[in-house]
């Protein structure tokens, strides 16, 4: 009911955000700059589906450079 979320901290979030969207994985990307960062509602997600998130993020992060 009240959702679970994570924020990932990145001074590139619009850049991560859309190298993750080709992925088909949709975040929310929170500004840009030193407080930014991305906004992932783990709870939106299916447990199944849970495995290898991290490893798209990591791998959008290095493309990026953020």
């Amino acid at each position: 009911d009240a959702g679970f979320f994570v924020t990932v901290p990145t001074v590139k979030a619009e850049e991560v955000a859309a190298k993750l969207r080709e992925q088909d994985l949709f975040v929310v990307p929170l500004g840009d700059g030193a407080n930014a960062g991305l906004r992932i509602a783990l709870c939106a997600i299916p447990e199944e589906k849970i495995t290898g998130i991290p490893q798209k993020i990591k791998a959008a992060l290095d493309a990026v450079e953020a």
